[in-house]
């Protein structure tokens, strides 16, 4: 079993523009990366709105979805994501569409792009928010996922054939749930 880790949790906003620079350049600078995990960024979205009310965790930490599994065999898996991101704050969860001990996949996902989330927790509703979905698109990465799903007859679609090919970037892929926070933001206004 992999060992949980922490790192230091990106600004939302940050975490985008860095995905879209890996997007655009293949390859970020030092200096850009860590400018990503400015914790000043923070305070400063606070100042701006005052009426915030939860922050991000200062730590994210990292676990794989069959670790969920064995920890917390019993519950399904959006229960499990409920339950250790209210321990830990936000959570990165990886491997997600991989077949487990069980037999069942964590989540349903695309096998040639969407492997990991970020999960936050939403104190005041109790909820697991899933702030970003991503993924790697990258030759021998997306050809094993498309194997592990039994889904080879992608590899014949042609985005698959020019990545395979090297006819188009390497890349690593996701997005912030602006639907998902939206959602959110809905549900948790107070009358």
């Amino acid at each position: 079993m992999a060992m949980l880790t922490q790192v230091s949790m990106p600004t939302l906003a940050c975490l985008d523009i860095f995905l879209g620079n890996c997007l655009n350049n293949r390859i970020i600078s030092h200096d850009a990366w860590l400018n990503c995990f400015d914790i000043d960024s923070m305070e400063k979205i606070f100042k701006a709105y005052p009426t915030l009310n939860q922050k991000l965790p200062d730590k994210i930490t990292f676990v794989i979805s069959q670790e969920f599994e064995d920890i917390y065999p019993e519950m399904i898996p959006k229960e499990r994501e409920r339950v250790y991101s209210k321990k830990h704050g936000a959570i990165f969860i990886t491997q997600i569409g991989k077949t487990l001990k069980s037999g069942n996949k964590h989540d349903g996902r695309a096998p040639d792009y969407d492997d990991w989330d970020i999960i936050f927790y939403n104190e005041l509703l109790d909820i697991r928010l899933e702030l970003s979905s991503l993924g790697i698109r990258v030759d021998e990465a997306m050809e094993r996922q498309l194997t592990l799903s039994g889904q080879e007859k992608r590899n014949q679609f042609d985005f698959h054939r020019r990545l395979l090919n090297c006819g188009l970037p390497y890349t690593v892929d996701g997005g912030i749930g602006q639907s998902r926070l939206s959602l959110d933001s809905r549900g948790s206004r107070k009358c």
